[in-house]
């Protein structure tokens, strides 16, 4: 017979957990545990499978055992981690496991026995380094799993959630030459085969960056964060995910002549900073909230731009001055500038929109004038 551990009723503040209750072996400790006083150093003995429970602890120093398995999901939500190690033997670290935790140590090294990392396992956290071994199994997959849950044996279920977004003290991330999925360029995180950019750290210093031309994906959150002059994307790059330059501060995003992007992708932009921004012609859909709350100073859009939809709050609570609608947008969906700053709206001549829809400019309080040309 099997239990968990719910609860720790002593008084010492440094505890190893028990591996019996009443004669029943202790698997793992449950996301309902508590304690009566604040833990400060915990040693989980030999036999634990998982560990859950130790949300919102302070300054905890915890010792994990070679049998464990999984690290649960929040398990050590917005906690202050003084020293934890990763068990050569651990295989999952569960959704959010780590949201919001502040490490002493910042420098992160994942176990080669690693099979899964969960959704914001490592969101919004100070962790300064990330190291991946020869042998970590993750799959290729969209930021190195950031963002998927497998469903039995094979089944794998796509998310958008990365699990190193917001991380704004990333500096790099270093990979075993001998991994068979991932590597590392200059602290940069690539496939293997270099046709995915996956992470660049928020708090690496660069000026400007082209993205390499074997890329064809720039994933989810890749640039979440970061601070340039100028990203330069190359023809080769064929779709920017969601939210790859959230909260970013560039001067330009320059997209090379013969573009293949066709998708501003939801949330593209959200939050980022841009001095100018070109969308080039090869675009047909600004997809919803692409950029929302974004500040850009000089936004337009390439010479025969393709572009046909802006989508649902596409610009939502933008800061823009001024925009000129190309005439081969058709479509502009729901509140699309809708508390937007931007103070004049120009449709180029010869303008093909048939659907303007509710909302489009509401609770624009800067708007001073609409131009539907000719």
């Amino acid at each position: 017979t099997y239990v968990e551990l719910t609860a720790y009723n002593g008084r010492k503040k440094s505890v190893t957990l028990p591996t019996e209750i009443k004669n029943k072996t202790v698997v793992g400790i449950s996301s309902r545990f508590k304690s009566n006083v604040s833990l400060t150093n915990v040693v989980v003995p030999e036999g634990y499978d998982y560990v859950d429970g130790f949300k919102d602890f302070e300054n905890l120093s915890i010792t994990l055992p070679q049998s464990l398995r999984f690290i649960s999901s929040y398990a050590f939500y917005e906690s202050t981690v003084k020293s934890i190690n990763f068990p050569n033997g651990l295989e999952a670290i569960g959704f959010g496991a780590f949201m919001n935790v502040n490490f002493e140590n910042t420098d992160i090294t994942l176990p080669d026995s690693l099979k899964y990392l969960g959704s914001f396992a490592f969101d919004d956290t100070n962790i300064t380094s990330l190291n991946i071994g020869a042998k970590t199994s993750v799959q290729d997959i969209d930021n190195m799993c950031w963002g998927v849950d497998i469903v039995g044996d094979d089944s794998i279920k796509y998310y958008d959630n990365p699990a190193l977004g917001k991380c704004k003290n990333l500096e790099s991330i270093t990979v075993d030459e001998n991994n068979k999925y991932y590597k590392s360029e200059n602290g940069i995180l690539y496939s293997k085969n270099m046709t995915r950019l996956y992470k660049f750290p928020s708090a690496k210093t660069c000026e400007n960056f082209t993205v390499p031309k074997s890329v064809d994906t720039v994933a989810t959150y890749a640039f979440d964060s970061t601070c340039f002059d100028s990203v330069t994307i190359l023809p080769s790059v064929k779709r920017i995910r969601a939210r790859a330059f959230e909260d970013a501060t560039l001067n330009t995003v320059d997209f090379a002549d013969e573009c293949n992007i066709k998708l501003i992708d939801v949330y593209t932009f959200t939050g980022a900073t841009i001095s100018k921004l070109v969308i080039p012609s090869s675009v047909d859909t600004v997809d919803a909230y692409a950029f929302e709350i974004a500040t850009v100073d000089s936004i337009s859009f390439a010479p025969d731009s393709k572009c046909k939809t802006f989508d649902d709050y596409a610009f939502l609570g933008s800061n823009i001055k001024s925009i000129v609608i190309p005439k081969s947008v058709e479509k502009i969906n729901i509140s699309a500038f809708s508390k937007s700053t931007v103070n004049k709206v120009t449709f180029e001549n010869g303008s093909k929109v048939k659907v303007l829809s509710d909302g489009t400019f509401s609770n624009c309080e800067n708007l001073e004038s609409v131009d539907f040309g000719k």
